[in-house]
């Protein structure tokens, strides 16, 4: 008896104040809302790809456009320019966290470095993804308009569907 009356004293009072009711960090809940907002975001550019794309006449060939390179002229080059790309962005990232790491040595002389080599990479691979829009929207394609076969852009200036 004199047990049972010691467990219940130290019974934790959930709703009571200063705890939490669910035993969870608050690091850990705030990581949790941003993993839920990413995965909304993210999810919300997919419907707006997937609406836009199927409400076009027309949508670039993944196997003409992949094979661009620029400044290579019309030669067959398949993902070369996502390879560059690719590479560009995983040593971007590399040097961040070499940058992290000699942030965590105290060498403010090679986080500066790095810092500079990680914002090259990154200007390096948002130029490369002006270059593919670019092409994107400015390249000529095939488009059906009023049952005549048209060339034009894919820009927001002509309506396919006419007036």
């Amino acid at each position: 008896m004199a047990h049972e009356a010691t467990v219940n004293t130290h019974r934790t009072k959930w709703w009571s104040g200063g705890k939490s009711p669910f035993n969870i960090e608050y690091g850990k809940v705030m990581m949790w809302y941003f993993l839920m907002s990413d995965a909304f975001t993210f999810g919300a550019f997919l419907i707006s790809y997937g609406t836009t794309r199927f409400s076009q006449n027309f949508w670039p060939d993944p196997n003409v456009v992949f094979n661009a390179l620029p400044g290579a002229g019309h030669a067959n080059l398949p993902l070369v320019f996502v390879s560059i790309m690719t590479f560009i962005l995983i040593i971007s990232s590399v040097t961040m966290v070499l940058a992290v790491h000699a942030g965590h040595n105290r060498k403010k002389a090679d986080v500066q470095k790095w810092l500079l080599w990680t914002i090259v990479g990154g200007l390096a691979f948002l130029g490369c993804q002006a270059l593919e829009w670019h092409h994107l929207l400015t390249a000529e394609h095939a488009t059906l308009i009023d049952g005549k076969i048209e060339l034009i852009s894919q820009t927001t200036r002509h309506n396919p569907w006419g007036i």
